[in-house]
């Protein structure tokens, strides 16, 4: 049987290989480098569809945030939402600004991000280490990710002009009918909210 080995990135038959290798890495000793890939600049992000609805805030309980352009006009139903100004910058170092949103989030609390172009590229960029997970750790963050994942997951994307929201419009384009009012945004072909 073939068992990774994590000090030196090949594979070993028997536990005492892997063993030597942990006590070579332990000792200081040298361990194999195998040639790791970089990420590419950007990510090639797919053509978006056309819009089937119009997304809105949702009922309050849901905490749904907006993305905007900078100057952008914001929409009444986020007029009390807190508002958030990401830079480029913020993107490679966005470790504080992680951490001030995530209690927003937790209280499902509506945000608008005001976001830029250039923001929005570096938010996209594909983040990678040549770090062994034995170093890292099982806790182990990126925070760029995590930004983007606080922007995004639960966010009307205005940039366009038009209010998108991706999972609105694939639950449309499956059978689901846009609600305004009530529990949720849609109700299902069986009538199920």
């Amino acid at each position: 049987m073939a068992i990774s080995c994590v000090y030196c990135g090949a594979t070993h038959d028997e536990a005492a290989q892997v063993r030597a290798c942990w006590q070579r890495s332990e000792a200081g000793g040298t361990a194999q480098q195998l040639p790791v890939e970089a990420p590419a600049d950007a990510v090639a992000r797919p053509a978006p569809a056309m819009p089937v609805a119009d997304a809105g805030p949702g009922p309050v309980e849901l905490g749904r945030n907006l993305i905007i352009r900078p100057g952008q006009d914001v929409p009444p139903e986020w007029r009390d939402a807190s508002r958030v100004t990401i830079e480029a910058s913020d993107a490679s170092s966005g470790r504080d600004l992680v951490d001030e949103l995530q209690p927003l989030a937790r209280a499902r609390h509506r945000v608008v991000f005001e976001l830029s172009p250039d923001a929005e590229a570096a938010l996209d960029r594909p983040e990678s280490t040549d770090a062994p997970p034995s170093e890292v750790g099982a806790r182990f963050r990126f925070d760029r990710d995590d930004l983007r994942h606080l922007v995004r997951a639960n966010s009307v994307d205005l940039t366009s002009g038009s209010p998108r929201w991706p999972l609105l419009d694939r639950a449309v384009t499956l059978g689901a009918q846009v609600v305004a009012e009530g529990a949720g945004d849609v109700v299902l072909p069986d009538g199920r909210r």
